[in-house]
């Protein structure tokens, strides 16, 4: 328990688990139908996470890599639909493209 409390105190940038959960965002996390649709690019955390299994097992191992995270502190990212999922990309590439660039 105590070397689980401490590492909820923060998120190491250098563990390869946290920053793949990190880096990606689910879109209709546990829905076999948009999983299986998409070839199973609505579940991009457990892809990263597992990328040798079959897409089609992503909507039955989602629950525990969610709660995975929970228990470690590590942010788990779903947007509820395709529609927002790809609202927040545009969103976020107009911020990082309106950005200055400071020159030092």
């Amino acid at each position: 328990e105590g070397a689980l409390k401490e590492y909820k105190n923060k998120v190491p940038l250098n563990d390869w688990a946290a920053v793949q959960c990190q880096t990606s965002v689910n879109w209709s996390s546990g829905s076999w139908f948009w999983n299986h649709l998409s070839g199973g690019l609505s579940h991009q955390i457990e892809h990263h996470l597992f990328p040798s299994m079959c897409h089609s097992n992503y909507v039955y191992i989602q629950d525990v890599v969610q709660q995975t995270c929970k228990d470690f502190g590590v942010p788990y990212q779903s947007e509820p639909n395709l529609d927002v999922a790809i609202g927040k990309s545009m969103k976020h590439l107009k911020t990082m493209g309106s950005q200055k660039i400071s020159q030092a």
